[in-house]
């Protein structure tokens, strides 16, 4: 968030009901973050995910770590400089490996650009990092 401007963030186990916008990340069976989600439909398969923008709150629960980090990625291309989109979304991946193999079919990539690839991994949902000189 602090790359989208925001510079006053306040982190706490619980929520205070007092911020101008709150953000509930974690398992979605946390009952905060159930009721937040106001119903939506939370997929059961590894890795899924529910996400709701509503009023002051952004509620982001997953189905396991995955999932909520999946959340986290897909609320990144909601935020504009400015604000966020409201929005309710129910996502779980359709294929259980997604990534990218480095086969070194040329130079092999430097530093650099192997941690750009895994930036872009993330950024895409990805889970899948073959090495394979």
């Amino acid at each position: 968030m602090r790359a989208h401007g925001v510079r006053d963030i306040d982190v706490r186990g619980k929520a205070s009901g007092r911020a101008p916008l709150t953000f509930l990340l974690g398992p979605a069976t946390r009952p905060d973050i159930a009721e937040a989600l106001g119903g939506t439909d939370v997929p059961e398969q590894p890795e899924g995910y529910a996400l709701r923008v509503a009023h002051r709150t952004v509620a982001l629960g997953g189905t396991d770590a995955a999932g909520q980090f999946y959340a986290v990625q897909s609320l990144r291309q909601l935020v504009t400089r400015t604000s966020v989109a409201g929005a309710v979304v129910s996502d779980h991946p359709a294929m259980p490996l997604r990534g990218s193999i480095e086969g070194f079919y040329g130079p092999p990539w430097t530093e650099t650009e192997r941690l750009d690839q895994l930036d872009f991994l993330g950024d895409t949902k990805a889970n899948t990092y073959v090495y394979a000189p």
